[in-house]
């Protein structure tokens, strides 16, 4: 038996499904990402993101960055960008990779395993790789108990939050980052058992239906079409629902 869990959201959670898991005899668990929550306090996320903002723009065409090759901004205001930045984005790296091992540990101290760790919108794709290892699964797959696994990390919306940029694994057009293009073995990886997902490929009743889940969607019809069997079983989290298990 697997335990599937989603959506966490913070180690005080973490805890008490580890727990749960535990008492059930579960001892492999399955993460289907947003592991994390906030990582920063309200008052460096909002220099954070105006400090990336203003760098964004600057660094783009823009009528600012028209204005700051004119010289019309000092040195004290780059300064104090390039400062709120770093600052705002060293914070995110310490505080993801702390609740990161935090969270491995929860499960590891209740004798359950993460055999495969995929991230959400929420989630950080270098800490990941650094605290999950090989466990964290990108459009890439591994074979757990003689099942085989492929799992999606990213797509959705980035959380007001995050810091938005190369790193998170939200989908992010206006940036030019789309995580759901590491998805293309999806369309052509033969003999899968189990698909995990952050984001679903089934949208609810009067909801909106994201680029991703679009993505996804498509990507299964192509294997349709290259007449590979849809996996057998699809787990998906991000709507903040019962996770969806398709059969």
């Amino acid at each position: 038996r697997f335990g599937v869990v989603t959506d966490v959201h913070g180690n005080e959670n973490s805890n008490v499904i580890a727990k749960a898991l535990s008492l059930e005899g579960i001892t492999q668990a399955l993460v289907l990402g947003d592991i994390l929550f906030r990582t920063q306090s309200s008052l460096t996320l909002t220099n954070t993101q105006h400090a990336e903002n203003l760098r964004y723009l600057i660094t783009n065409d823009s009528a600012l960055q028209e204005e700051f090759l004119k010289g019309g901004y000092n040195d004290s205001f780059i300064h104090s960008i390039k400062e709120n930045y770093s600052f705002g984005k060293s914070t995110i790296k310490k505080v993801a990779k702390a609740d990161y091992e935090r969270f491995r540990k929860a499960f590891s101290d209740r004798g359950v395993t993460l055999d495969a760790v995929i991230g959400g919108n929420w989630d950080y794709e270098p800490e990941m790789r650094e605290v999950f290892g090989e466990t964290f699964l990108h459009g890439t797959s591994k074979t757990v108990n003689g099942l085989k696994l492929m799992g999606l990390s990213g797509g959705g919306s980035p959380s007001t939050y995050s810091m938005r940029g190369q790193e998170l694994l939200a989908d992010d057009s206006e940036k030019g980052k789309i995580h759901h293009s590491n998805w293309v073995p999806l369309a052509r990886e033969p003999d899968l058992d189990i698909l995990l997902s952050h984001v679903p490929h089934i949208s609810r009743v009067g909801e909106h239906t994201e680029s991703a889940s679009e993505y996804l969607k498509n990507l299964l019809d192509a294997r349709t079409e290259s007449e590979l069997p849809i996996p057998g079983i699809v787990m998906t989290g991000h709507t903040h629902g019962p996770t969806s298990v398709q059969i």
